[in-house]
């Protein structure tokens, strides 16, 4: 079981994620990004291939460099160092790994105007009839949240409100169904786009 997990996973990682092409076409080129929980920086460098400017944060720093992409060591369970503003900040698969997914919410909402975000979706019918697939049910996975979309709009900043909405799967058998349909039980993720329309900056990078 562990062994075709992991070829599984092998296969699913040799191409981009849909997701991520989906959060990208999101995006204008040179805005101003924060990449929160950036990982390795796969998301990161398809931003930078579009022309952004991109600060990547996570525990560990991802093995690239490109003159546009700054790193910053954070723990986003311990804080939220940044004051800057943000054309766009994304949480790409992180929050549901964070305590408080809503605090770090809140404080990114005070510096930007667009936050997307990426989440597991619990409605997926196949973490209901195999809970042992990776972005698993509650009992098998060392997420600490698990969301439905209903679930996740209690979490959104007061100023926000949600102006996109897409389910999205990168699970190879069911990769075809992200082009016929949006029905939520047939998807294992869900992008969505976040704006507070009270104002509007852009940032001028450096």
């Amino acid at each position: 079981m562990g062994y075709l997990k992991n070829l599984r996973r092998r296969y699913i990682q040799r191409k981009p994620f849909l997701k991520h092409t989906e959060i990208v076409k999101n995006v204008k080129k040179d805005c101003f990004i924060l990449d929160a929980g950036c990982g390795q920086g796969n998301l990161s460098k398809m931003l930078l291939e579009k022309g952004c400017h991109v600060v990547g944060c996570d525990i560990e720093k991802p093995n690239f460099k490109h003159k546009n992409f700054t790193y910053v060591k954070v723990d986003l369970d311990k804080k939220f160092p940044f004051k800057k503003r943000f054309d766009v900040i994304i949480f790409s698969d992180v929050l549901e790994h964070l305590k408080n997914p809503e605090k770090i919410l809140h404080m990114a909402g005070k510096i930007t105007k667009t936050i997307i975000v990426s989440i597991p979706n619990n409605h997926f019918i196949l973490y209901k009839l195999f809970p042992k697939l990776e972005n698993p049910s509650e009992e098998y996975s060392q997420h600490l949240h698990h969301w439905t979309l209903e679930s996740f709009k209690k979490i959104i900043p007061t100023d926000f409100k949600i102006t996109k909405i897409k389910y999205c799967s990168d699970f190879p058998e069911l990769k075809w169904l992200n082009y016929l349909t949006q029905n939520k039980f047939f998807h294992q993720g869900i992008i969505i786009v976040l704006k507070n329309h009270a104002g509007f900056w852009h940032h001028k990078n450096a």
